[in-house]
């Protein structure tokens, strides 16, 4: 009898064990189907938070950045620079020396002049030589909008750098485009 109870007791404690086993693996097997998932969750909620963050710090950098063409803009046309050069020249430095531009330049729209100003330069508005602002593209946005924005990027011709730049257009008393004033961000 004792052998019998001795290998029945023995069957017991290995179902036991065998049903305690299995129970740990099912257990473990959820635990770590649920850790992951939550990990995945937090994850893509991190990437969601950041690319948010980052969409705005975007946002709000380039409407500064056109927040402060259009003043200047409005600057330019209240005080007729654009038929001032020299009081033009004396703007772009100043408004130069204190803006957070890489390069700031008006084009004109009856020569297609484009002068410019830019640390290369230390500031000094010059004349770009056998150049015409109305061929690239942020002249052309403010022409055919006839409101502020922004150029697709593209190669500045001074410097190489891949850039894009912010414009605003500045109409005469008559509402015709006289010139346009440009930034550069690179």
């Amino acid at each position: 009898m004792k052998r019998l109870f001795s290998s029945l007791s023995n069957k017991i404690a290995f179902l036991l064990t065998a049903w305690m086993l299995i129970g740990i693996g099912i257990f473990f097997s959820i635990n770590y189907s649920n850790s992951k998932s939550e990990k995945i969750q937090s994850y893509n909620n991190v990437r969601k938070t950041g690319l948010k963050s980052t969409m705005y710090f975007v946002d709000e950098f380039l409407k500064s950045r056109l927040h402060m063409m259009e003043g200047f803009a409005k600057d330019v046309k209240a005080k007729k620079l654009y038929d001032d050069k020299d009081g033009m020249n004396a703007d772009l430095r100043d408004v130069f020396a204190v803006s957070p531009f890489d390069a700031l330049f008006i084009g004109y729209a009856d020569s297609g002049n484009v002068i410019k100003t830019d640390l290369l330069k230390n500031n000094e508005p010059f004349l770009i030589p056998n150049f015409d602002g109305r061929t690239r593209a942020w002249f052309q946005g403010a022409s055919s909008s006839g409101k502020p924005g922004f150029s697709e990027p593209y190669v500045d011709v001074t410097t190489k750098n891949l850039t894009i730049t912010a414009y605003a257009p500045i109409f005469d008393g008559n509402h015709k485009l006289v010139a346009e004033l440009a930034q550069i961000s690179s």
